[in-house]
């Protein structure tokens, strides 16, 4: 906490172990301490909040065509992955060997910076899942693709409000040839 008395701020609000936010009249930043030293970031600036647990770790994949898949977690509908296999393989994407796929529960914040960073897909699915789970700030449109920190995203309904609606399928069949063929 050096840092803020030393600019004579008042004691910034802690929203994780490393990550503070202060406000000040006009302006407000983020800090994030790395090791013993603080990198500011001016809020509006600021792409990512991320949450205290990490990258997804049930992630599984061959990654080869560096493409991401997460989806909601949806016990109650176990032919989730299925459904997503068949959709992909329509791209010439394979779930197993192109893609890492993952499924996050509902209320399980996961922050995605760190996992963008160290595996650098070229795109990332998303089914069900709002950004800011994830840590993003960005409102996306669902079904439409969007260029965001250098990868190309998708956001998508819950496979289950999806596989039953005719219409949001071809919502997802033309977003994905759009990225893929």
């Amino acid at each position: 906490m050096g840092l803020f008395q030393n600019l004579n701020l008042k004691k910034p609000d802690i929203l994780s172990k490393n990550i503070y936010f202060q406000e000040m009249p006009g302006c407000c930043f983020f800090a994030v301490r790395e090791t013993k030293f603080y990198k500011m970031f001016p809020a509006d600036e600021l792409l990512f909040l991320s949450p205290e647990p990490g990258a997804p770790e049930s992630a599984a994949g061959g990654f080869a065509r560096r493409v991401y898949v997460l989806a909601l977690a949806e016990p109650a509908c176990p032919g989730n992955r299925d459904f997503l296999s068949k959709v992909l393989s329509a791209v010439q994407l394979n779930l197993d060997k192109d893609t890492l796929f993952a499924e996050i529960p509902d209320s399980l914040p996961v922050s995605f910076a760190a996992e963008l960073k160290k595996k650098q897909p070229e795109h990332v699915m998303i089914f069900g899942i709002p950004p800011a789970q994830l840590g993003l700030r960005i409102d996306a449109p669902l079904y439409k693709p969007v260029a965001f920190y250098g990868v190309t995203w998708l956001f998508a309904d819950a496979v289950s409000v999806l596989e039953p609606d005719k219409n949001k399928k071809g919502l997802l069949w033309a977003a994905l040839k759009q990225i893929f063929l």
